[in-house]
């Protein structure tokens, strides 16, 4: 089975998804882009194919999109954890 990505981005007018050379009209919130690109996977998507949804962290690497449309992203250490290996 292969895999095909399809992304979810930011624009300057809100959040676009790019699957399989589709580019997505601009959506105003990331939620409703999820929604259209979840549409989309569920019509493409067969057995020959698996669609991945991703999204673009603020840093601009790419992230899956976890079950129920979370953004899943690496945690990052605690202020509190930080601060007492400061004083440590």
């Amino acid at each position: 089975m292969s895999q095909v990505y399809c992304d979810i981005l930011p624009t300057d007018n809100g959040w676009v998804f790019v699957a399989e050379g589709y580019h997505s009209p601009s959506y105003p919130s990331y939620d409703l882009a999820l929604q259209a690109a979840t549409a989309y996977r569920q019509q493409k998507e067969c057995e020959e194919k698996s669609i991945i949804l991703r999204f673009q962290t603020l840093k601009g690497s790419m992230s899956t999109v976890t079950p129920g449309g979370r953004r899943s992203m690496p945690k990052a250490p605690s202020a509190a954890g930080s601060e007492n290996r400061r004083h440590s």
